[in-house]
């Protein structure tokens, strides 16, 4: 369970066993502010995430077109 998650159960709990009436509205209101928080971070990491797969296999496939352009100036330097 990350920080957010925690703090926001540890406030919710807080507030269900303090001995004073609870507000239901706050405790909605935090416990919808945290979730879009914590949907913000994972969608972000989700995007880095990708960006970071198709950046590599992009340098991959450049990495294979140098080798090959390698090879074929190789080929054309020996049949000359």
């Amino acid at each position: 369970m990350d920080k957010n998650r925690k703090r926001a159960l540890g406030k919710g709990l807080e507030q269900l066993f303090n001995s004073e009436p609870m507000d239901f509205s706050s405790v909605e209101e935090k416990i919808i502010e945290s979730s879009k928080e914590i949907d913000v971070q994972e969608e972000l990491e989700q995007r880095v995430s990708q960006r970071n797969q198709n950046n590599q296999g992009q340098n991959n496939n450049n990495q294979g077109n140098q080798e090959n352009q390698g090879r074929n100036q190789n080929g054309n330097n020996n049949q000359q």
